[in-house]
């Protein structure tokens, strides 16, 4: 297998994880028997998970984590920052991905402040 095919799988495998981490958080739950996830504010069932790709998808996490927490979200041009109890900027390629990169790294680390 080449670099390029190892660096393809690689980013997949993350963009799986960091979905399931978000669906996670928005408190989305797996049903085998319809083999996708529930969608709670809706009382749906998607099979795909599009949080990494859709401004649609994405918001409503930026508005829970705003909503919930004492975090917020800046966004200008290709750049967010998260400012509260966690402080980060995410210089992305555009908006939407360092928007996404944001939500995953806050996640992350309110997963393990909620752990202690």
């Amino acid at each position: 297998m080449n670099e390029k095919m190892k660096e393809v799988i690689e980013e997949s495998n993350t963009t799986i994880e960091n979905e399931k981490l978000i669906s996670d958080f928005m408190g989305f739950e797996y049903d085998p028997e319809k083999d996708g996830f529930k969608i709670p504010s809706q009382n749906s069932i998607t099979q795909e998970l599009k949080f990494h790709s859709s401004w649609d998808w994405l918001m409503p996490v930026v508005e829970k984590i705003e909503g919930e927490t004492d975090a917020t979200f800046n966004i200008e041009n290709d750049n967010c920052h998260i400012e509260g109890p966690f402080k980060l900027t995410v210089n992305g390629y555009t908006k939407f991905e360092s928007v996404y990169k944001a939500v995953v790294e806050f996640i992350k680390w309110y997963n393990k402040t909620e752990e202690l």
